[in-house]
């Protein structure tokens, strides 16, 4: 009576700790997943790198728009363009120029470019949806791992409550001398062996616990409960849907497939790009420029200073001279200089590839055998599905096998276990027998849980292929 009233409030204090235990559904770990996984941020990552790409190449068909300014400081002896002597000064200098060329052929490579990384963007794309698909399977397999353990240890532990039961009995008929000490050792080591397998079930269960919250990526030492998911066990062993409408549907469906098929897109939009090069490009290419001068000056007025001799009379050899002039100049300003010295050109280029070591030849040939590459790749993830769908049949198959057997091999140690105690009351079975029996029901229970759980999941595979939706747990 004492170990029915301490598991009475156990079970009471366990449920009001419970009720305090955040419940986690199966939608939200693979949405916990989604978050936090490694695999599905850098699947991510690569898709918004894809989207950046893609659209840089769209923007590549508008023209190219450049400007340049320096300032510049000369210093050191330079000729005075007034006076043609050497000076001795420092001249400060700026330049302005705006520039713009804009490529209008060039062999179809920058439009054929844009649709190769079109479909670069949906491979990325479909590698998420393939790592998140991935990631969702493995939290729906951990999320019935911890669904079966738990029913195996309150399994364990009813064993355990019953074999207390019992033993608390037989301890009771002894003191009255009811039954030998022998049945009781016995009823004593069926109990511990009992007690020793529900420790068995709750490691099991830690560990399932551990792996899911791996792989949501939670901390180990959180707590939560799981909430029940709802779902039923298949009742026939046979699928409703028959192996090749499965391939047929995993294949339409199935991510990787049709990244798969973007790819070999993509090499044929290579080879395209490639093969371009070879044809000329036309551009056309604008410039617009001025420059400023510390060193450009205007006259502002002059005096004569004397006179200097330039030459001589051939006839006489008389002295020719002329007056010497002394200039007063000041720097244009910055503004007529910059106007003054506007200047712009406008043209178009025609570029034609002649020889270029045959580098353009080169890429076309590693494009051409990037095709074959993505078309064997095609090929393998069309021969990837069906070997997984395959797979998947038969293993459904046998788990289904596997648990209708098991289910009729507990019902008939259940019903076993019945008799023999009928037998026991009528003093034609001993307590071994009894134990026998009920050992035997036990693990036929134990194995036929993990016989449930194993094909529930085989099935939500199935169904998996068949839609991409967990249509087998719903919460």
């Amino acid at each position: 009576m004492r170990w029915i009233t301490i598991l009475f409030f156990g079970g009471i204090l366990a449920n009001l700790s419970a009720q305090s235990v955040e419940k986690i559904t199966l939608e939200k770990c693979i949405q916990l997943a989604f978050t936090k996984n490694f695999d599905v941020q850098l699947a991510a990552i690569s898709e918004s790198l894809a989207n950046i790409d893609y659209q840089q190449s769209k923007y590549n068909l508008s023209p190219e728009i450049s400007g340049a300014a320096g300032q510049y400081f000369q210093s050191g002896r330079s000729i005075d363009r007034f006076t043609n002597q050497y000076v001795q000064t420092t001249i400060g200098s700026n330049n302005f120029q705006l520039q713009a060329n804009w490529t209008l052929f060039a062999g179809g490579q920058l439009r054929n470019n844009i649709q190769k990384l079109r479909f670069d963007k949906q491979a990325s794309h479909l590698d998420l949806e393939q790592a998140k698909q991935n990631i969702a399977l493995s939290v729906a397999l951990a999320y019935l791992q911890c669904l079966q353990t738990n029913e195996q240890v309150q399994a364990a532990k009813s064993i355990a409550l019953n074999g207390k039961l019992e033993l608390d009995r037989l301890e009771k008929l002894l003191k009255a001398g009811a039954t030998n000490e022998g049945a009781l050792w016995s009823a004593k080591a069926q109990y511990l062996n009992q007690i020793s397998n529900l420790t068995q079930a709750e490691n099991a269960k830690k560990s399932a616990y551990l792996n899911l919250k791996n792989l949501i990526q939670l901390d180990p030492k959180s707590e939560f409960e799981l909430e029940v998911a709802a779902f039923d066990v298949p009742q026939k062993n046979k699928y409703p849907i028959d192996i090749q409408s499965l391939i047929d549907s995993a294949t339409a469906r199935r991510p990787e497939v049709a990244a798969a098929k973007a790819r070999q897109e993509s090499a044929i939009f290579t080879s395209k790009i490639a093969k371009g090069a070879l044809l000329p490009t036309l551009s056309l290419g604008g410039n617009l420029n001025s420059v400023y001068s510390g060193n450009a000056k205007t006259i502002t007025g002059f005096s004569i200073v004397g006179s200097q001799p330039i030459g001589y009379v051939k006839s006489n050899l008389e002295i020719v001279e002329a007056p010497k002039f002394e200039y007063t100049t000041q720097t244009i300003e910055f503004s007529k200089q910059i106007k003054d010295n506007f200047g712009q050109s406008f043209g178009a280029t025609l570029s034609v590839p002649i020889y270029g070591k045959l580098q353009t030849q080169t890429q076309i040939n590693k494009a051409n055998i990037g095709i074959i590459q993505s078309q064997i790749a095609l090929e393998k993830s069309y021969m990837a599905v069906r070997n997984d769908v395959s797979n998947a049949y038969i293993s459904f198959e046998n788990s289904a096998d596997k648990y209708f057997a098991l289910k009729e091999t507990y019902e008939a140690q259940r019903k076993n276990t019945e008799f023999v105690k009928i037998r026991f009351a009528n003093a034609q079975a001993s307590q071994f027998e009894i134990q026998t029996a009920e050992n035997a029901e036990n693990s036929a229970y134990q194995n036929l849980i993990s016989a449930k759980y194993e094909f529930v999941f085989r099935k939500l595979v199935l169904d998996y292929f068949y839609n991409n939706q967990l249509s087998s747990l719903s919460n």
